[in-house]
């Protein structure tokens, strides 16, 4: 499982609904190289979508360059039979689809190394939403005056019973 992948599909941009959940599935099985081979039936298990679904998301995937699907074959008694597909995670769309996020221009997608944060230290792109000055008040003033109590309290009754 390569968590750095998986991390990349969950901040796209642009997947929505079944693709992207397809592609969390793949980018869960995947080594660092992003290559895996799950077959349909363990993505429709895992998703919670049909088979048919996922051959759709798969397909659509395909498509858009996002996976590159190789088919597999083993050698038996009876001949060469089918087993499932190498699925390859396209590792530089995905991060190319990161450092697009609010920003027109994108670097070129040879510049970044898996490990590496796309957005260079930004959050999320570079965006920091402003919270309104009285707003901040009330927020820390609030902190402040919680009262704890009934917390506290609800902890050492624990702790008479035994």
């Amino acid at each position: 499982m390569s968590v750095e992948v998986t991390n990349l599909v969950w901040g796209s941009s642009t997947l929505k609904g079944s693709e992207r959940l397809v592609l969390v599935c793949l980018a869960h099985h995947a080594n660092k190289a992003g290559e895996c081979w799950p077959s349909i039936k363990t993505l429709s298990l895992e998703t919670g979508l049909s088979r048919t679904t996922v051959k759709k998301a798969l397909k659509l995937l395909e498509g858009e360059y996002w996976i590159a699907k190789t088919n597999r074959f083993s050698d038996t008694d009876k001949g060469k039979r089918k087993t499932s597909n190498l699925y390859k995670v396209s590792i530089a769309k995905l991060a190319r689809d990161q450092r697009c996020k609010g920003e027109k221009a994108c670097e070129s997608e040879s510049d970044l190394t898996l490990g590496q944060n796309p957005t260079k230290g930004r959050a999320g792109g570079g965006h920091k939403p402003l919270i309104e000055p009285s707003k901040e008040r009330s927020i820390s003033v609030l902190r402040d005056v919680q009262d704890t109590s009934g917390f506290n309290q609800a902890f050492e009754c624990f702790g008479m019973q035994g």
